[in-house]
């Protein structure tokens, strides 16, 4: 904690002043009550060396008579021995030195209009330590340090009572006051840097719980995914009899791709059916790879006329995808409409039995279960 001579400190930047103390003159007890400099400008005032104001006083009051002297107490015994008139510095430290030392003969006459303002200092690198005590200053309560300056001010003028623990209380509350801001800034901090922590790990969650759910060829639902699906829309079935229906669809002669073009340009075809398939899937439907050449399509809210409308919509998209890095492909669909008492498996085999009937009478084509 310094005055605030910041020029005095070129390596310190300084908080905002959060105490301003008066200056005062100390003279022999039968002088009359001082209010300006102005009354003791023809005296001989002593003033200690450095005093932070001293440079102040001699260019505003060129033709002040002032004499330097060591500390406080030097001045004081030389007011009480009449070597000086006066002595000018702040009221704590002339009433602290008259105490301790029992100084008699000598007396506080007024403050002269002045004062020291208080700041706290930190090197001009720790940025955010000012910041910090800069933001605790300004929440501690001045009418507060105000009362308890005024008080011991009163005892040390009255009583002469132990000044320093006037500063010793301040101190106490000021650095408390940084400690308790401190931790709440630390706290909110480290709170923050756990709420990243979370979002990073629920971030680093959904994507595993993604790609584990995700077909890494064609991008699309794996198995585990189609199975979970598949027992929802059971599941609100049976509970609100909520029709769905699911498309099995195989492409046709897969395997001669592979054989004639080999497995990299299958897997082309694979990903390119699989593109054209999401493009034309409504948003509520689960598009996924069965297996192999296989994909199924769940369709929650749709009866058997509306899969049939979606899986030859489906067909003609395939078969009208064009490539120039794979073959032209078909494919053949399968469908089957929820019934009651049926279970996943069920209602699978029946869609692949539709799929059966459709290879059977040509390929490219959609065949629905029998009701």
């Amino acid at each position: 904690m310094v005055s605030n001579s910041k020029q005095e400190q070129p390596y310190l930047n300084f908080t905002s002043p959060w105490l301003s103390v008066p200056v005062a003159v100390a003279t022999r007890p039968d002088q009359i009550y001082i209010s300006s400099i102005e009354q003791i400008i023809d005296k001989e005032i002593g003033v200690v060396k450095d005093f932070p104001l001293i440079n102040s006083l001699r260019h505003t009051y060129p033709g002040i008579k002032l004499t330097e002297v060591n500390n406080v107490l030097e001045g004081l015994i030389g007011v009480s021995e009449g070597l000086i008139f006066g002595l000018i510095d702040t009221i704590p430290a002339i009433s602290r030195t008259l105490q301790i030392n029992a100084i008699t003969g000598v007396k506080i006459s007024g403050d002269i209009g002045l004062s020291m303002e208080y700041s706290i200092g930190v090197k001009k690198e720790d940025g955010q330590l000012l910041s910090i005590l800069e933001r605790t200053l300004e929440s501690i309560d001045k009418k507060q340090i105000a009362q308890i300056y005024n008080r011991w001010l009163s005892v040390a003028y009255i009583e002469r009572f132990d000044y320093t623990r006037f500063w010793q209380l301040l101190a106490v509350i000021v650095i408390a006051t940084l400690y308790l801001s401190y931790r709440y800034w630390r706290g909110r901090q480290i709170t923050a840097e756990l709420r990243d922590a979370h979002a990073q790990v629920e971030a680093a969650n959904y994507r595993l719980n993604k790609q584990a759910r995700t077909d890494t060829l064609t991008g699309v639902a794996n198995r585990l995914r189609i199975d979970e699906e598949l027992q929802r829309e059971l599941t609100r079935f049976e509970r609100h009899k909520e029709l769905f229906s699911v498309i099995l669809l195989d492409i046709d002669y897969f395997k001669r791709v592979n054989d004639q073009y080999g497995h990299n340009t299958g897997d082309m075809v694979l990903k390119s059916i699989a593109d054209t398939l999401s493009q034309n899937t409504r948003a509520n439907d689960t598009l996924g790879r069965w297996g192999g050449e296989e994909f199924l399509v769940i369709c929650p809210s749709t009866s058997r006329d509306g899969a049939l409308t979606l899986a030859e919509t489906l067909r003609v998209a395939i078969l009208n995808c064009t490539s120039n890095k794979s073959p032209p492909s078909t494919a053949s669909f399968g469908i089957a409409t929820i019934q009651e008492n049926d279970t996943a498996d069920s209602l699978i085999k029946r869609a692949d039995e539709a799929l059966y009937r459709t290879k059977e009478k040509g390929r490219n084509r959609v065949e629905h279960s029998p009701s």
